[in-house]
């Protein structure tokens, strides 16, 4: 039995658990559970900005923050006993705001933005696949933690773009 988390084999969702995977009480789930809010409410705040990067129509802006919003409210009831219903659905109204971004990506000619959002969108389904059919599960938490990590980069580079669209012109 390993003492702490392990990057390697052990999931997200397990910082969540009441009980570790070595049989110990989790110590650090309260503050994993913060965290996990912390990050859905950032991200819900991102779902709720970033539609102004686009000239869609206000519908299509409100279908982006709405599901992207819902998406990520969903998300920080991961801790409770229904975990793959939290995914499932978080997942599939996640995608409708993602899908929605990529064509304002492309239709912006933000090229390299939309080339990692596929790449991200393909992570995901991925990772859904090992989990939901059982295959390649030795590779899933590393799997898990590349696309993590690539979403949050792909959010960030987006912020980064929404904030240099919205700046104010210099005066000097």
């Amino acid at each position: 039995m390993a003492k702490g988390f392990s990057w390697k084999h052990n999931y997200w969702c397990d910082l969540l658990d009441t009980q570790a995977e070595n049989g110990e009480p989790n110590t650090a789930r309260t503050m994993a559970i913060i965290a996990m809010s912390l990050l859905s409410l950032s991200i819900a705040l991102f779902w709720y900005f970033i539609p102004r990067l686009f000239s869609f129509n206000p519908l299509v802006k409100k279908i982006i923050q709405y599901t992207g919003i819902l998406s990520m409210l969903i998300l920080v009831f991961l801790q409770v006993d229904f975990h793959d219903w939290v995914i499932t659905i978080s997942g599939l109204l996640g995608m409708i705001a993602i899908t929605a971004t990529l064509a304002g990506l492309y239709k912006n000619q933000s090229y390299h933005l939309f080339i990692l959002g596929l790449l991200c969108v393909f992570l995901l389904i991925l990772n859904n696949y090992i989990y939901y059919t059982k295959q390649w599960m030795y590779y899933l938490a590393i799997i898990q933690k590349v696309s993590f990590f690539l979403f949050l980069l792909w959010f960030s580079l987006l912020t980064i773009q929404l904030f240099q669209k919205n700046r104010l012109p210099d005066n000097s």
